[in-house]
């Protein structure tokens, strides 16, 4: 059944005058008067041309065009207001402010019918279009992050690499020294010589010490910057 639903104060306004209308079937539907268009018959054409109608017909229809112009009026002022934020690059802060824009058009229904849909495609659109412009601006902030750190590890690796040929030159150095030393004849200056040739080695054993861990901070380092590809 289709039912036009009228305010009791309107129906006592029109009540008088529909005397010669059949008595329609009332009941109660969430504190209004409701009468069905079935009771009324043929009798509901001729009341359409009566003002008792007009009455009848902005009680139950109309009423909902205001307030479908004020939230277009809404509807049209959060569209401009999404359309200026798309443009913005504050990603964070305008991130915030369309999550408030969406959520007031959730409250701008209902909207009149033959603009609903196109409110809807420009408000969404703007929506869309900065967030995709974010996702990208963070996509390549990211890639370039990752070039980055990638640039990084490489650069790390080589100088680990070149420590770790440095250590293997300086103990070839040692191991040279230690082979003068061991077939040092005795007499002569034979004791200067060691003693010249350990000072040597020693100075370089600590210089390896300290290039081994050298060589370990590295390895550290590129392990945690692995970890954050």
């Amino acid at each position: 059944q289709t039912f036009v639903c009228v305010t009791s104060k309107i129906w006592s306004e029109i009540a008088e005058k529909q005397s010669h209308y059949p008595s329609p079937r009332q009941c109660n539907v969430n504190g209004f008067i409701s009468y069905s268009f079935q009771d009324f018959g043929s009798s509901i054409f001729k009341m359409k041309k009566s003002n008792e109608y007009k009455k009848l017909k902005f009680c139950g229809l109309g009423i909902r065009t205001p307030v479908r112009q004020s939230n277009k009026a809404r509807a049209l002022s959060l569209i401009s207001q999404a359309q200026r934020l798309a443009r913005s690059t504050d990603w964070r802060s305008a991130g915030e402010e369309f999550k408030t824009l969406q959520q007031e058009w959730k409250s701008v229904n209902p909207l009149p019918k033959e603009d609903s849909d196109k409110l809807w495609e420009q408000f969404n659109s703007a929506c869309q279009s900065f967030f995709t412009a974010r996702e990208w601006a963070y996509n390549e902030r990211q890639n370039d992050f990752l070039r980055s750190l990638e640039n990084n590890i490489q650069k790390a690796e080589s100088a680990k690499a070149n420590i770790i040929e440095s250590i293997v030159h300086d103990e070839g150095l040692i191991s040279d020294w230690q082979d003068k030393i061991y077939n040092l004849k005795s007499g002569g200056r034979a004791e200067e010589i060691r003693y010249a040739l350990q000072q040597k080695i020693d100075a370089v054993s600590e210089k390896i010490h300290s290039k081994r861990n050298k060589v370990s901070d590295i390895t550290q380092s590129i392990m945690d910057m692995r970890q954050k590809l």
